[in-house]
């Protein structure tokens, strides 16, 4: 019981107790990772290495699958289409725990890659100031940001925090930024007034992936629904639309493109095309996640996708929209028609052929970027 008293001395209740157990723990954390990084031979190699280097940084090791599967695609773009075959890599936990000692050995001509997502702005602060943290640190290295939503809430808040993006990327002629919206894409060069040969508009890079395995397919409409802030879909409407799709005699199953554990550098692949063979097993996908979206594009099951808060589900539809296997539509939308409609979509198959010109720019920046680098 002592622990629900409020302790008056020192001004903490329960809740600010459990903050302080679980900095604790994050610090000791981050001290064992420091540690195993620091003694590793793949930093041993980092540090003695005097060649100019390609450096992916503050990458993923939690269970979102959409993360990982952007470190995936971005990793094999810059090796198929750029020809970078040597590539250093360190996570997001790594940078946190040892970021002074990364970079006593980033030299000015090596070249920084940070994933995309959707963590430009308010919706995701810690992950917006560890990017913020790097664009500064890093100020004279060239720094490229993959495909990235950017999204400030509309409060006094997200403006104040709008203009501290702005400050720090704006006049910085070093970034590189890829916006894989429209929105974000206006929002970076015209608001945050971004030069417009460093903000560029293109998809996101998970569509650059290709999907060949076979799997046996399943009476069964898969269900991937956040359940975080960016849920858009209530409760009732779900268990509705449920009992509708039941009474077709079709069975429900529940995935989502987040796991439990981490997911390390050696075991993302893996941990991808086990999700993406989920998903092609199913006869229709029903999400509000980005990337259930485009796991379900990629592996051809026809998907309904419901767009969510920052609005970036329907701005990466607008790239693949000429699959007719999948729609993007208002919660609203959502009906037994447009079911009925997509469950007759038979023999899909993915094809990118159309973003091809986009992902040649894409290459073509990347290269010139690397070209321009004093050696």
């Amino acid at each position: 019981m002592r622990y629900c008293m409020t302790l008056k001395g020192n001004d903490m209740d329960i809740h600010s107790i459990g903050r302080k157990i679980r900095d604790i723990k994050r610090e000791l954390y981050l001290e064992k990772t420091q540690m195993y990084l620091l003694y590793s031979q793949e930093f041993k190699k980092f540090r003695s290495d005097k060649d100019r280097k390609m450096i992916l940084i503050d990458t993923p090791e939690h269970g979102n699958l959409g993360d990982q599967a952007i470190v995936y695609a971005q990793h094999l773009f810059l090796q198929k289409e750029c020809g970078i075959k040597k590539m250093y890599e360190f996570t997001y936990d790594e940078y946190c725990a040892a970021s002074k000692m990364i970079s006593l050995y980033v030299h000015d001509q090596d070249v920084l890659f940070v994933p995309g997502g959707g963590f430009i702005g308010t919706l995701w602060e810690n992950e917006e100031k560890v990017l913020l943290n790097i664009i500064k640190q890093f100020h004279n290295n060239k720094v490229v940001v993959f495909p990235q939503t950017a999204y400030f809430e509309d409060s006094q808040y997200g403006s104040k925090e709008k203009e501290k993006f702005r400050s720090i990327v704006k006049d910085n002629k070093n970034l590189t930024v890829f916006a894989r919206d429209w929105e974000s894409y206006y929002l970076l060069s015209e608001i945050i007034g971004m030069d417009k040969n460093r903000c560029f508009y293109v998809p996101d890079i998970v569509t650059y992936l290709k999907y060949n395995n076979k799997v046996d397919k399943k009476r069964n409409v898969i269900f991937c629904l956040r359940q975080d802030k960016e849920k858009v879909l209530e409760e009732e409407k779900i268990q509705n639309f449920i009992h509708k799709i039941e009474a077709k005699g079709l069975d429900i199953v529940n995935v989502d493109t987040i796991v439990k554990g981490r997911v390390s550098k050696g075991t993302r692949e893996y941990a991808i095309q086990k999700k993406l063979n989920e998903f092609a097993s199913g006869y229709l996908v029903i999400t509000d996640r980005l990337h259930g979206m485009l796991f379900a594009a990629l592996v051809g099951t026809p998907c309904i996708a419901l767009d969510n808060l920052s609005g970036k589900v329907s701005g990466v539809f607008q790239w693949i929209q000429y699959l007719e296997y999948v729609q993007c539509v208002g919660v609203d939308n959502l009906n037994i028609e447009l079911l009925e409609k997509m469950l007759n979509m038979k023999e899909n198959h993915y094809s990118n052929h159309e973003l091809k010109n986009y992902f040649v720019k894409m290459r073509d920046i990347i290269l010139q970027i690397i070209d321009k680098t004093e050696l």
